[in-house]
């Protein structure tokens, strides 16, 4: 992820996490900006200036989501879309990368990309497989745009 996070813009949205639990989801070292911090009762966005994203603690959040983009996108078009509601629209006009997302609490994953990244992304399931990670390829992680 962080070799493939290089020249990227990489954002995290955060639904329904406590702001204690930050920490154990977030390597919060990599936050460009306190202020760049949007925390509200249900929501935190965070720009990331690399993939240190530790999953073990998503299951802190009723749904976390990591998007992916290349430089064109930045923060404050990231927050004026609607990409966190629709990101199966934005990977297909070709704006968003891909995303992955964790949702009920860490019961549901599911990662989505264009198919020009689906090559890279089972390279990395390879890898993690070879490394002892069990890696389930489910329906959720799909390749269905162009």
């Amino acid at each position: 992820l962080y070799d493939f996070s290089k020249g990227k813009k990489i954002f995290f949205h955060g639904y329904r996490l406590p702001e204690e639990h930050l920490s154990q989801i977030v390597d919060t070292k990599v936050i460009l900006e306190k202020s760049e911090i949007i925390n509200d009762p249900f929501n935190i966005f965070l720009r990331l200036s690399d993939a240190k994203i530790n999953i073990n603690h998503f299951d802190c959040a009723c749904e976390s989501m990591i998007y992916y983009f290349d430089n064109k996108v930045n923060w404050t078009d990231f927050l004026a879309t609607s990409i966190i509601s629709q990101p199966q629209k934005y990977i297909k006009e070709g704006i968003l990368i891909a995303y992955f997302a964790s949702v009920d609490q860490g019961a549901d994953y599911w990662f989505e990309c264009s198919k020009d990244y689906k090559e890279n992304v089972l390279i990395l399931l390879r890898t993690l497989t070879a490394l002892g990670c069990r890696v389930k390829q489910v329906s959720h992680l799909s390749f269905p745009y162009n």
